[in-house]
């Protein structure tokens, strides 16, 4: 059983709980998705593949650069600052879904015996579990998300609180095979290190496709 019957029932405000409010607000993040796309980080990608270009035909003597028409220090600038708009989009979509998560299942709360204190876990995987327990959703068909979603929160939390995503491989074996299920998703391994990045829109279209595809899910089955 999905949100269906709630959907008249609570809430004027469609904007804060009520499901009908998910649509606008998916229409919207498409829309900033490809705003973004084809405003500031598509002249930052061309800026950036002009400079790689011109790296070509650098002057290298001992593994030093002696001529170059590229100044490196706008290369990085640039390369930093595509990173900076690309770790932000991932952020902010992955915050929308953890607050969407929870006001369902604040929506719900007050019509059950169990609050969602009462669950165990944190953030998704607790709102998750509340949704399953109390309302009784089956999400067996979305189990593939799930499992994508989680993968997804494994990369945001590394972004979040390491600003970059490089680990040792075999100290970190799980979080490196999990990583790597996430489509679009770009690694560059040395040695034994991985450093995970994103640098291209099919990320976030089919990030945005998977996170679309679960909350629509749960409230409108």
């Amino acid at each position: 059983m999905g949100l269906t019957s709630y959907r008249f029932t609570e809430f004027n405000d469609l904007t804060k709980l009520n499901p009908l409010g998910l649509e606008g607000d998916l229409d919207a993040i498409k829309l900033s998705l490809k705003s973004i796309e084809v405003g500031t980080l598509n002249i930052l990608q061309n800026e950036i593949k002009e400079m790689q270009s011109e790296m070509e035909n650098d002057i290298i003597i001992d593994d030093t650069i002696v001529q170059s028409n590229v100044d490196y220090l706008d290369y990085i600038s640039s390369r930093q600052a595509s990173n900076i708009i690309h770790n932000s989009m991932m952020i902010s979509i992955f915050s929308f879904l953890e607050t969407r998560l929870l006001l369902l299942c604040k929506l719900i709360e007050p019509r059950n015996s169990i609050l969602l204190n009462d669950i165990s876990g944190k953030g998704i995987y607790k709102y998750k579990k509340f949704l399953s327990k109390v309302h009784s959703i089956d999400f067996s068909s979305q189990q593939n998300e799930w499992e994508l979603i989680t993968s997804y929160a494994l990369l945001r939390n590394k972004l979040v609180h390491s600003q970059s995503v490089d680990f040792d491989i075999k100290k970190n074996s799980k979080e490196y095979i999990k990583l790597k299920k996430i489509e679009h998703l770009t690694v560059k391994e040395y040695s034994d290190k991985a450093f995970f990045y994103i640098d291209s829109q099919e990320f976030h279209n089919k990030y945005f496709q998977t996170v679309s595809k679960f909350l629509e899910f749960i409230c409108y089955i």
